[in-house]
C-alpha cells in the first residue's frame, strides 16, 4: 500500500479547507469575529505579528516566532514574558496548522 506523503506544515490541509468552504465560514459574522480574536491571540509578543514558525519555550510554555526568540536569546537567555531561564524550544506543528487555517478563513 502507498504511504501518504507527509504534509508540509506551511501548506494547509486540503480536507479541512474543503470543510471550511462547505460550511461557508466567511458568511457568518460571528465566526469571522471569533476567528479574528483567535488570530489576535496567536500574536508573538516580541514582533507583535501573527507567529511565524511558532515554538514553545521550555520550561515556561510561552510561545514565540522561532526567529524572534532566537534573536532575543542572543542578548539574554530568559523568557520575554516571565523572565524564566529558557532551557530550549520545541516545535509546535499543530499551532502552525491552526494559524494557517485561521488566516485562510479570514481571507475567504
Amino acid at each position: 500500500p502507498k504511504t501518504p506523503k507527509p504534509q508540509n506544515p506551511k501548506t494547509p490541509n486540503i480536507e479541512i479547507m474543503q470543510r471550511l468552504n462547505t460550511l461557508q465560514v466567511a458568511t457568518d459574522p460571528k465566526i469571522i469575529q471569533a476567528l479574528e480574536r483567535v488570530d489576535e491571540s496567536l500574536s508573538c509578543c516580541i514582533c507583535k505579528s501573527v507567529m511565524v514558525d511558532p515554538v514553545v519555550c521550555n520550561p515556561c510554555g510561552h510561545l514565540y516566532c522561532r526567529g524572534c526568540i532566537e534573536l532575543m536569546r542572543k542578548d539574554r537567555s530568559s523568557c520575554a514574558m516571565c523572565r524564566v531561564a529558557i532551557q530550549g524550544t520545541v516545535d509546535c506543528p499543530a499551532l502552525v496548522e491552526l494559524i494557517n487555517l485561521v488566516q485562510i478563513s479570514l481571507k475567504l
